[in-house]
């Protein structure tokens, strides 16, 4: 079974020898839970790095997660502030390195703490909680999806590759983690059934729902 990371604080920043592209206000490195910073690894397609800047306790947090491609361009950024907004910034590159778009995209609060609806998304950092506090479906910066009782994970994606950058639930009723690329890392397989969503609840399971319908579920019930 995939390991599954638990929660974590602010992840420490260490300098490394590596160029930035002008205009990007980025981490120089980090080592953070459930990957290996600048390693071999580090250097793969989709390495996610992350980040948090606070300008002080009682102010909001910022946090950040940055995609690289195997050469070293920058694919993605995704910003989620105090867990609640959020947005998205994807880069297109050519042949030789121009950068030849930029995409912008804001993700409002949620509507409900405890439910993905349709046409909701999430980004790294960002997460449901259910209304009794106990439990939390996380989007974390490594790029799986965990269902946790308090720090004890109960669920995962198992995706943690860094691919991952928004979590949506779309309009057909498919929850699904797709990458810079706009590509599906994983999904519910729940499509055909449009305004459904997701609700994390009291007793521990994660369900999809269609109306009063069960479409899926995370089969973590009943705590």
């Amino acid at each position: 079974m995939a390991r599954l990371n638990a929660p974590s604080g602010t992840s420490s920043a260490r300098r490394k020898g590596r160029s930035f592209s002008a205009g990007e206000n980025r981490p120089w490195g980090l080592r953070g839970p459930g990957w290996g910073g600048f390693g071999a690894a580090g250097r793969l397609a989709g390495a996610a790095l992350c980040a948090a800047l606070a300008s002080g306790p009682a102010l909001a947090q910022e946090q950040a997660t940055y995609q690289y491609d195997a050469f070293g361009r920058l694919l993605a950024v995704a910003r989620s502030v105090t867990g609640s907004t959020g947005a998205y910034t994807t880069y297109g590159n050519d042949a030789a390195d121009n950068r030849l778009s930029r995409s912008v995209t804001s993700v409002p609060a949620l509507a409900v703490v405890n439910e993905l609806r349709s046409g909701e998304t999430l980004v790294p950092f960002q997460k449901l909680t259910s209304t009794d506090g106990r439990f939390s479906f996380l989007f974390q910066a490594d790029g799986n999806v965990v269902l946790y009782f308090g720090a004890t994970p109960l669920w995962a994606s198992n995706t943690m590759n860094g691919r991952g950058l928004t979590l949506r639930m779309e309009s057909g009723g498919n929850l699904a983690l797709y990458d810079a690329a706009n590509a599906v890392v994983w999904s519910s397989g729940t499509g055909g059934n449009p305004g459904a969503k997701l609700v994390l609840q009291n007793d521990g399971n994660a369900v999809i729902f269609d109306g009063a319908t069960p479409l899926w579920s995370t089969n973590t019930c009943c705590h």
